[in-house]
């Protein structure tokens, strides 16, 4: 029997075994379900083996479906590394980090680290790209970036993602000691927001902000500009402002976010682990866990 399978093929096998879906799958690589459907009955034929049962709820995956998933990611995971290693060497020792973050998450806590990493690896070039959430995790899944810095949730539907904790963020309202009675709320549908609308519900606390700002930065500006009241982050606040502060108790205890990495769990090159044991250092030299 032929068993020399096109690539493609493997490619189209991951995306239904990810999403689980024929129509998902499709729609990612732009391919109708028909032909979606061809080419995984061609690749059990060629293979012998049966890779999906039909239920009523959708696809199920079978033993032999997880045991080709298992070793074609971790195929395809070496052959990101060799790739890595070979632009590289072409490059001169120069290696390549791509970071996707949050704005403020990169003013407020990812700027220092960078400074330091780069002294120690000034070979490495160090690509940031700041997104939303939903955004950062879709170039996370497709490769784009090698981790994220976010805060919790983060979930991917294609991936399992490693998610290590490094610290907890408090939230707070504050104000300058001048500053309206007005308030500056996150916008709706942000984590911050949801949360805070959940914690202010659970204690029957109706408030109807004046403002809703889609960035912390803003938020802090707002502040700064004596605009209002706002619920921000407290070591950000901080950050920027250290006198004149009001911190305005209306509900206790106030929704702490977390602030994790995320990433595909497969080898990544030295010089990225290097990146990783910073970021574990500052925390510890914060003396935050």
């Amino acid at each position: 029997m032929n068993y020399n399978v096109n690539l493609d093929a493997y490619v189209i096998f991951m995306e239904v075994y990810e999403t689980k879906n024929l129509t998902k799958a499709a729609e990612n690589l732009n391919l109708s379900q028909p032909t979606i459907s061809y080419r995984i009955k061609k690749l059990e034929d060629i293979l012998g083996i049966k890779l999906f049962n039909r239920t009523n709820k959708g696809i199920e995956t079978t033993i032999f479906a997880d045991e080709l998933y298992k070793n074609i990611k971790k195929s395809l995971e070496n052959l990101k590394i060799v790739e890595r290693e070979l632009i590289e060497k072409k490059e001169n020792g120069i290696g390549h980090i791509y970071i996707g973050v949050q704005h403020h998450i990169s003013k407020y806590f990812l700027t220092p680290i960078l400074k330091k990493y780069n002294k120690t690896h000034p070979n490495v070039r160090i690509h940031i790209i700041s997104k939303g959430t939903n955004e950062l995790v879709r170039l996370l899944d497709d490769g784009k970036v090698d981790f994220i810095l976010d805060t919790l949730p983060i979930t991917s539907e294609k991936r399992m993602l490693k998610i290590i904790k490094i610290k907890e963020l408090e939230t707070c309202f504050a104000k300058l000691k001048n500053s309206e009675n007005k308030f500056i709320f996150p916008v709706v549908g942000s984590t911050m927001r949801t949360e805070l609308d959940r914690i202010l519900q659970l204690n029957d606390i109706n408030i109807e902000p004046e403002f809703e700002v889609y960035t912390t930065e803003m938020t802090i500006e707002m502040i700064k500009e004596e605009m209002g009241i706002g619920y921000t982050i407290k070591d950000f606040l901080l950050h920027d402002i250290q006198e004149n502060i009001d911190f305005i108790k209306i509900v206790e205890p106030l929704p702490k976010l977390v602030l994790c990495v995320a990433y595909v769990n497969y080898k990544q090159p030295d010089f990225v682990n290097d990146f990783f044991e910073l970021i574990e250092d500052e925390v510890k030299m914060s003396d935050i866990y």
